[in-house]
């Protein structure tokens, strides 16, 4: 069973007892599915046990809809990754009830709002070495720019990737020289391996 996930032999019996004891009629399942804001197959996969475990979030918000808390089992081993790629850092997840804690720190949870808002530096992530999206910047893939600044080359072809396709699906004439400069770039190639 993973980190963060909660046994569904424990958790699937006690869904079906209290959307049983709730709904009685029938069709709870879709009732609850639309309580808890989730589809109706994963609280079926919960119930059938699937799968060994469920995940601790999904538990709780079933329990928590069907008026039962407190019966929410806590995982023994609840291990969270900072979502600053560059970061790495694992930390024990938040208890039950209140907000998801996504970051290790509140160093981390800045550089990832400024990275979200596009105003990312990087500098403390650049001391490390690495870029904002986590590619190491060692060797070949650091570009030092005209002020002297070091760039992560993997960023900037997936940027330059990113806009040419953009470009191409919006003008046709650069879709005419791009297809044309990948032709002659095509016959070079053979050219040169020919000789």
């Amino acid at each position: 069973m993973r980190a963060g996930h909660v046994p569904t032999a424990v958790v699937g019996p006690l869904v079906a007892q209290l959307v049983e004891e709730r709904w009685p009629w029938g069709d709870g399942y879709s009732v609850l599915a639309e309580k808890a804001e989730c589809d109706e197959s994963a609280i079926r996969q919960v119930v059938e046990q699937r799968y060994q475990g469920v995940q601790f979030d999904l538990a709780d918000r079933l329990l928590t809809r069907l008026g039962r808390p407190d019966l929410v089992p806590m995982p023994k081993t609840f291990v969270e990754t900072c979502r600053v790629p560059s970061c790495h850092h694992q930390f024990h997840e938040r208890m039950p009830g209140g907000n998801v804690k996504r970051s290790c720190s509140t160093r981390c949870g800045s550089v990832w709002q400024a990275m979200q808002k596009g105003k990312g530096t990087g500098q403390r992530l650049r001391q490390r070495g690495y870029c904002l999206r986590g590619h190491r910047m060692v060797g070949e893939n650091v570009r030092v720019d005209k002020r002297g600044q070091r760039q992560c080359r993997t960023c900037q072809r997936d940027y330059q990737r990113e806009w040419a396709r953009r470009r191409r699906m919006t003008d046709p004439i650069f879709l005419r020289k791009s297809t044309e400069s990948k032709r002659r770039w095509r016959e070079r190639q053979k050219l040169r391996l020919a000789a």
